[in-house]
């Protein structure tokens, strides 16, 4: 499967940087600190996977954000549901 390059590097300039998306009119601003970069190295299946999770116009930054969003929720009801099993919530009068 050939998957085209989404994201141009960052363009900066001053106080902010602007992500080009060529296969999308949305342009993402955010402010300096924010622009750098980090890499993440993953398998070329797990890059597939993640790329077909996004959405038009979207950054791999916005689909890892929301990952670790819904991630964070999950783990808060699995542990609730953990704390009610174990009897650790007060039925309140």
């Amino acid at each position: 499967m050939m998957i085209p390059e989404e994201m141009e590097s960052p363009k900066k300039s001053g106080d902010y940087c602007k992500y080009v998306n060529p296969s999308s009119t949305h342009e993402v601003f955010m402010s300096a600190a924010e622009c750098s970069t980090k890499r993440i190295p993953v398998r070329p299946r797990t890059w597939e996977e993640l790329y077909e999770l996004r959405k038009p116009g979207q950054t791999f930054d916005q689909v890892l954000s929301d990952m670790v969003a819904h991630e964070k929720k999950r783990r808060l009801f699995e542990d609730a549901d953990r704390k009610m099993r174990d009897g650790h919530f007060t039925e309140l009068e």
